[in-house]
């Protein structure tokens, strides 16, 4: 591909990433908000659920931040940066 095209696609790429873990972050907000007002509690922890089902949308914002992170990096500098670029160690 050339190197227009990569920019292209792979800007494609981390936008629908984004926008993916951003729409399973609104909809486990939504599934914690109903769990909490059910009141269930979890039979082993004997914690309320809905702090136990916070961890999707916690964890899919996270890494909807990441995307739009890599993608404002890779907009700035042109290609993916990823651990060994940061180090100075190039494979």
């Amino acid at each position: 591909m050339s190197p227009t095209h990569q920019k292209i696609f792979t800007s494609i790429g981390l936008i629908l990433g984004a926008f993916f873990t951003a729409v399973v972050a609104l909809l486990g907000a939504k599934f914690v908000y109903f769990s909490y007002q059910t009141g269930q509690v979890s039979p082993d922890l004997e914690w309320p659920m809905w702090i136990i089902y916070l961890a999707i949308p916690l964890g899919s914002s996270l890494m909807c931040y990441r995307f739009l992170q890599a993608l404002v990096n890779f907009l700035r500098v042109g290609y993916l940066v990823d651990h060994l670029h940061e180090c100075g160690e190039v494979a």
